[in-house]
């Protein structure tokens, strides 16, 4: 977590290159996924 004044946020995760990759490969076929693929993607990676 970083402190910016009295806000508290969460720090993001870096995604893995293989990750970046996927995703990338999936825009490039799909450039607007819709919710069900997206949500599968994120589950994937989890």
């Amino acid at each position: 977590m970083i402190q910016h004044g009295a806000r508290t946020t969460e720090t993001k995760p870096r995604l893995a290159k293989d990750e970046v990759d996927k995703l990338e490969r999936e825009f490039q076929r799909n450039h607007k996924p819709n919710s069900s693929l997206k949500k599968q993607l994120a589950e994937e990676m989890r």
